[in-house]
């Protein structure tokens, strides 16, 4: 059944799909392309700086009392660049304007600043790599957009439990200013991840409508078992029905 909702009522099982769609190839180039990409990056000397040997490497920039690593984080994403990858995603899974404003005491105008400037970082990684020449096609940035719980810093973006207090306009009202940030800074692209339930997926994607440019892939954290809100497959297969998505993805535990 499964089978059949995904890939469509002609194809009896997964065997069968992955012949007549030839995507055993797809699935050895995509191992490949990981593969070589591990590799790069294990042998890159950044491995040497974590943690960072030396403050020298870190140049920051100050909001009051807020420091960002700007050099060390446009290092990273060279390093991947240099590796071999073909999609950034940018360092903002975990940042909030309500995190930045209760822990590190920032205006709101900051925190905003704060979150788009992660995505600049990654913006200009890519600017600066393809001035070498050295990519044969254009690479892609996206916003990392963490569910409201990988914030809270005490797991619940693995476990929903914070879904039953909140409605769909909460989490519209909270995921706003993040996804405007992102947006602002001038990305066409958002990472949707580790979604504990189709409720805060729903209202995120009722969000993308106010930023028409924006695409998106969605990734949801889904447990054997578990009461996060909803099955991955009937997940995938109401989001598909809604709205159309880059990329859906499920990380299993």
């Amino acid at each position: 059944m499964a089978c059949r909702i995904i890939f469509g009522p002609a194809y009896t099982n997964y065997d069968h799909a992955l012949t007549a769609l030839n995507l055993p190839r797809l699935s050895n180039k995509h191992r490949e392309a990981l593969l070589k990409l591990g590799r790069s990056l294990l042998r890159h000397s950044r491995l040497r700086l974590l943690p960072p040997a030396t403050p020298r490497l870190v140049h920051t920039t100050h909001h009051n009392n807020v420091l960002m690593p700007t050099r060390a984080t446009r290092t990273d994403h060279h390093a991947f660049l240099e590796a071999g990858a073909e999609v950034l995603v940018c360092g903002s899974y975990q940042a909030s304007v309500s995190g930045f404003q209760q822990h590190l005491s920032t205006t709101r105008e900051e925190a905003l600043a704060l979150i788009g400037r992660s995505a600049t970082l990654a913006l200009d990684a890519v600017q600066e790599f393809e001035k070498g020449e050295r990519g044969d096609h254009p690479k892609v940035v996206a916003g990392s957009v963490g569910p409201y719980g990988a914030c809270q810093a005490d797991g619940s973006e693995y476990t929903g439990s914070y879904i039953p207090s909140m409605t769909q306009s909460d989490l519209m009202t909270w995921h706003r200013p993040r996804l405007e940030a992102l947006a602002g800074a001038g990305l066409r692209v958002v990472a949707l991840e580790t979604l504990p339930a189709l409720s805060e997926a729903l209202a995120l994607l009722g969000l993308l409508r106010e930023f028409p440019d924006l695409k998106a892939w969605v990734t949801f954290s889904c447990k054997v078992g578990g009461s996060g809100g909803g099955s991955g497959l009937m997940c995938m297969v109401i989001i598909v029905v809604t709205v159309v998505v880059m990329f859906i993805f499920c990380t299993c535990f």
